[in-house]
């Protein structure tokens, strides 16, 4: 069995940036495909022409070969559906592999897409391997301030929903945790950050300490 190490930042520093887009994901991890579904609602504060960024999808190439401890397999994200704020549907237009712009008659409020991620088996920032699965830098469609893709800092509110053998590590505030049947439900917010990021395991093991009256888990 292949050992490695996942270094990823949690920390979040708050900035104090009143965030122009608000995200809220209710995602649902298969790990059996490798893949997340899930459905995202977009709150914007005005409204522009909005890019909408699937950055999985450079994965669809080979980029580093020694990322990949068995073979190239590509990673990929498809939006399923794409509609308004009433629910009247959108159509994006590709503007290459990875962007789309999105554009609607009136102005338009809150944006919701249904979207399936397929995560690479691969080390790194983006895939799963050896029991490990790692979502950071953009596991979910995101808009884009420009074409250019630069990212604006926004606020979400997470719920991901994974089999009950699994835990996740998270960017944010925990807000609840529950069972349902053989699932286990995490719901997290983050703020004031480009894209959360999420692993998840069944390998983990909680851990208790103290630093004076403070107890962290």
């Amino acid at each position: 069995m292949s050992k490695f190490i996942i270094l990823i930042s949690l920390l979040i520093i708050p900035i104090t940036v009143d965030a122009g887009i608000r995200y809220s994901i209710d995602a649902d991890f298969n790990p059996e495909s490798g893949s997340i579904r899930g459905v995202l609602h977009v709150r914007l504060n005005e409204d522009k022409g909005h890019f909408l960024i699937l950055y999985p999808n450079i994965y669809q190439k080979e980029l580093a070969p020694e990322s990949y401890p068995r073979k190239f397999n590509p990673g990929s994200m498809r939006i399923l559906s794409i509609a308004d704020g009433e629910n009247n549907p959108l159509e994006p237009i590709q503007v290459d592999g990875l962007r789309f712009t999105v554009h609607s008659l009136k102005p338009l409020q809150e944006i919701r897409i249904e979207f399936l991620t397929k995560i690479p088996d691969k080390l790194g920032p983006f895939g799963h391997h050896d029991g490990i699965t790692v979502f950071q830098g953009g596991w979910h469609p995101i808009l884009a301030d420009s074409s250019e893709g630069e990212l604006p800092l926004s606020d979400y509110i997470v719920k991901i929903t994974v089999p009950s053998s699994y835990s996740i590590l998270h960017t944010g505030v925990s807000l609840r945790e529950e069972g349902y049947r053989d699932k286990r439900i995490i719901e997290f917010e983050a703020k004031n950050i480009k894209s959360p990021t999420v692993v998840i395991s069944k390998r983990f093991v909680r851990t208790e300490a103290k630093i004076g009256s403070i107890s962290y888990e």
